[in-house]
């Protein structure tokens, strides 16, 4: 079950979502979670995670309904395409996947919704 938090920053409130134990991921591995109504792909390198919003940027398709090639996967609606090491859109408008920020601590990552610069632009 995911937990929220509400947190205000200057004024403008965030949502702090507990998205996956760290242990749950071992680096050189990604794994999928959907969190209101959006998939996020979630990647462990050896030092680090990163965490992509996991959303075709023409019509909000779960890019994980689409085919995955190697570092390329094409939208199941109407194939745009998208790297998923660089976010960058390969074949499509050119409007890249979103990087997502996040906080960390010993156990947990924490996906944080609502923040400055979040605006969708679909």
């Amino acid at each position: 079950m995911l937990k929220f938090r509400w947190i205000n920053l200057t004024s403008e409130f965030l949502m702090k979502v507990k998205l996956i134990k760290k242990s749950e991921i071992q680096p050189g591995n990604r794994i999928f979670k959907r969190v209101m109504s959006k998939t996020y792909l979630i990647r462990r390198t050896d030092l680090s995670f990163e965490i992509i919003e996991y959303m075709c940027r023409h019509q909000l398709a779960s890019l994980d309904l689409g085919e995955l090639e190697g570092n390329i996967v094409t939208c199941s609606r109407h194939g745009w395409k998208y790297d998923i090491v660089t976010g960058k859109c390969v074949l499509g408008d050119g409007t890249s996947l979103k990087f997502c920020k996040f906080e960390e601590d010993e156990e947990w990552i924490y996906l944080i919704l609502n923040s400055e610069g979040d605006e969708d632009n679909y």
